[in-house]
Parts: structure tokens; sequence; C-alpha cells
């Protein structure tokens, strides 16, 4: 089984961890990979040594969009006679028991996502640099594994630019931080500029972050955050 960068694995000797690089030609062999521990220690591994990680644990609330299948997990995962495949079982409202496989189930927030939600990314099909980024939903495809189309930053890069769009499997809802320029600023919290002035924030309903120092109700006319970094930052947090 070939992997890539950022599959979560299980290794026979190592336990659980993160694809860092690879695969790659060792002077021992092909089927190379560098792997982060879940205490974030590297270990070079031989691809032979691992599998792909289950998605879930019992108790997930899960979906299938193309079947209908909703419910929580019960049991699992197991391995598919023949293919090889993951499955787990699946209790449905009414009672009844499936049996889908795990590639098909996405698994369902503590409330529905919706368009123009502020999200955090907690996969990313694989692709690390978007996971635990914040953005703004601005499209849902029921019918996919990669539900979510995120915007980030100002959303005027190229789809897979840091300030453009990605389709993720999964997203967290979040309305307290904003990230701007790789710094994520605390949206409940003030901020003193580097002339001293303290700053508030607040993610308006167009989604533009936009601040004040005064006691006003923050508009869509005062400063986006991004004006009062470039122009009074950098800011720290009090």
């Amino acid at each position: 089984m070939t992997f890539k960068v950022g599959d979560e694995v299980e290794h026979r000797t190592f336990g659980r961890g993160t694809i860092a690089y690879g695969p790659y030609l060792h002077t021992t062999g092909p089927d190379y990979y560098l792997m982060v521990q879940s205490g974030g220690t590297h270990s070079q591994v031989l691809g032979e040594a691992m599998t792909a990680a289950p998605k879930f644990t019992i108790g997930d609330e899960v979906r299938n969009p193309l079947t209908g299948i909703r419910g929580p997990i019960v049991a699992g995962p197991f391995v598919a006679t023949g293919d090889g495949e993951r499955y787990w079982i699946v209790e449905q409202p009414d009672g009844s028991h499936s049996t889908p496989r795990e590639d098909g189930l996405t698994k369902v927030e503590a409330r529905e996502i919706k368009v123009g939600d502020r999200v955090r990314v907690t996969e990313a099909d694989g692709v690390v640099k978007f996971v635990g980024r914040v953005g703004v939903v601005a499209e849902l495809d029921e019918y996919s594994t990669l539900r979510y189309l995120v915007e980030f930053g100002d959303g005027q890069g190229a789809h897979g630019d840091d300030n453009g769009q990605w389709w993720c499997n999964a997203v967290e809802p979040t309305t307290d931080t904003y990230e701007h320029d790789g710094v994520t600023y605390d949206l409940s919290a003030k901020y003193r500029d580097k002339d001293g002035d303290v700053w508030r924030f607040e993610c308006l309903a167009d989604g533009s972050v936009r601040g004040t120092m005064g006691d006003a109700p923050i508009r869509a006319y005062d400063d986006s955050l991004r004006v009062v970094v470039e122009e009074f930052g950098p800011l720290t947090k009090i």
C-alpha cells in the first residue's frame, strides 16, 4: 500500500502516526517513509509495516450521503473478506444496524455546518498545510466526501493557495478566532498595538473581521484586522 504526506497510519511497532515525507528510495531499498509519532518523534519506517489508521472511533456520529446511512458507530472496525477494506457497524435511527465501508462515511459535527460559517479544518484530503487553519465555508457538496469548500484569508488566491480555497473532508465550527498572515487572533480578547492603544475585533455577517479602539458597535466601515496589523502592528494579546 502506498501512503502520501498527511496520511494517518498505524505502525506495527510505533503505533499511530502521520506521514511527514515519502515514499522514497533508501540505500537499503524502496518504500521508506518518515513518520511523525503521536509524541512528535520522527521515525524512518517501511511501508509494509504500516496500515492506514481508522478514520473513526466507537461513538462517532457518521453519515453516507449516497446511501442515506446515518447514526452512531457501535462496533468496529472490521476487515472485509475479499478486498480487505474496513467496515463499521452503524446503528440507524430506527434501531436497525448497517455495515458500511469506511471510505463512504464522513463524521457528523455536533451541529450542521452551513455556507458562511467560520470553521477550523480538521481533515483536508491529506494536505497538511490546511489542517488547523480557519476559514469560511463557501460551498457545500452533500454528495462528496470532500464536502466543504473552505475559503482562506481574503479568498483572492487560486484554488490551493494560502489565500484561496480548498475542498476539505471535515471541519469544526469556530467563531472566536481569525487567521491573518499565519497568525491566529482570538476575537474574544483585546490587543495592544505598537503605540499602546487597545483594540477589539469582531467577525461581521459579511465574513470580514474589523476592529475599533472604542466601545461603540463595530461596523463594516471600521478598520479591518489586516489594516490594523499592517499599520499599527505587531499586536499583543492582553
